[in-house]
């Protein structure tokens, strides 16, 4: 009885050593400084990595934006580009439309200018005609030759036939010219003075060209013409 009770006192104090050690050992296991520190710098770590994601993904998107802001800038520089081009050719085309006008305003006031002056000496010419006596009738040219020119009157009156001397003016469309140089069918004013029984010409304006100034003046002269022409019928034939 004494050796059972021996052992088992043994035996229970072997199990409460036990379970001291094994207390022992978890409390020491809890609190190593060793193991804590791993543990707070893999946290740490982790932390980090994440940021590190985060910023990355941060930095993405910011080049993302960053390429399409440059992807705009070149739109709009060859809009740019393209605009001015159109500009250009546009003030090309306004400069180009500006010299056109002013190259016609130029020609109209020359050709008006040269309408004034015709116009000018066609009533500085009825003036020296009437103050010397000369008539004027306007028609078409029916014959020429060296000393005689026929017309017939504008206003359907009878032909008339001109004596042409060395002392006849000769003009076509305002310029001097030689007999020779108009022909049949021709628009004509011819201003003549009565002498004998065939009327002489003074002054043959031949008309080639439409609106001619001497063409109208002509036009004013033709009645007077016509009455000569009929209060000599006996000697214009």
């Amino acid at each position: 009885m004494t050796m059972s009770r021996g052992y088992a006192l043994a035996g229970a104090g072997l199990l409460v050593l036990g379970a001291g050690c094994a207390t022992t050992g978890q409390r020491s296991g809890s609190q190593n400084p060793t193991t804590a520190a791993v543990q707070s710098q893999q946290q740490q770590s982790q932390q980090a990595l994440d940021q590190a994601n985060e910023a990355q993904k941060k930095a993405s998107a910011e080049e993302q934006k960053a390429a399409q802001a440059q992807a705009d800038v070149q739109k709009q520089q060859q809009e740019l580009t393209q605009a001015q081009q159109r500009a250009a050719a546009e003030a090309g085309a306004a400069e180009q439309a500006q010299r056109q006008a002013n190259e016609a305003t130029q020609q109209a006031t020359q050709q008006a200018e040269q309408s004034q002056q015709l116009a000018t000496q066609g009533l500085a010419r009825q003036d020296q005609q009437a103050s010397r006596g000369e008539q004027v009738l306007s028609g078409r040219i029916v014959s020429v030759s060296p000393d005689r020119l026929a017309v017939t009157p504008r206003n359907g009156g009878q032909q008339m036939t001109f004596q042409v001397t060395r002392q006849t003016r000769v003009e076509l469309n305002g310029q001097e010219a030689a007999l020779q140089d108009i022909q049949q069918g021709q628009e004509t004013r011819v201003a003549y003075q009565l002498s004998g029984t065939t009327p002489t010409a003074t002054v043959i304006q031949v008309l080639t060209a439409p609106g001619s100034t001497a063409g109208q003046g002509g036009g004013q002269g033709s009645q007077g013409g016509a009455q000569g022409a009929g209060s000599n019928q006996g000697g214009t034939r």
